[in-house]
């Protein structure tokens, strides 16, 4: 390459920078001047390939691309170009066909885990729950007894006051 080209190149480069609104990463100025290049061994995805990959819609790609959480760019045709390892930085991969990995076993296992805790925790409170609502129960019948035994001492009351003055006194 001449260094006319180089400068050409890195013009291009910056417009589409500008007109983007955000920095692109080296491999994407790579795949900006080679369209039919890959970066190493990984394909660049679509917007489709890439929902796909991380298990999203469409519309959430998108979104990240256009808030610039995702940097892509649009291809000759303008279909959206975004390499895996920008997207994979901000969304993790899901599984392919739920093939088994490691990363999707040690989730399963922090997950487990902590649905374990969450239930002890749950049984502990429930056990405080019944031994309150016992104690409740306790008290709510011994102030039933209480006002049973008031009740009563009053109509004995009452009913004594119903006699004349004079068998009172003669007992």
């Amino acid at each position: 390459m001449y260094l006319g080209d180089l400068a050409t190149e890195a013009l291009a480069r910056d417009r589409l920078c500008r007109r983007l609104k955000r920095p692109l990463t080296e491999a994407l100025h790579r795949c900006a001047r080679h369209p039919d290049a890959t970066v190493g061994t990984t394909m660049i995805y679509s917007l489709s390939e890439a929902a796909t990959a991380i298990g999203m819609y469409r519309s959430t790609v998108l979104r990240a691309i256009k808030a610039g959480k995702v940097s892509a760019v649009k291809d000759e045709h303008g279909q959206w170009q975004i390499e895996p390892a920008e997207l994979h930085r901000v969304y993790p991969p899901v599984a392919d066909n739920g093939a088994d990995t490691e990363a999707t076993r040690q989730y399963a296992t922090a997950l487990a885990v902590r649905a374990e805790l969450a239930l002890a925790d749950l049984k502990t409170l429930l056990d405080d729950m019944r031994s309150q609502r016992d104690d409740a129960k306790d008290d709510r019948d011994r102030w039933r007894h209480q006002a049973e035994a008031a009740q009563r001492l009053l109509t004995d009351a009452t009913t004594r006051a119903a006699r004349p003055w004079w068998r009172r006194l003669a007992g």
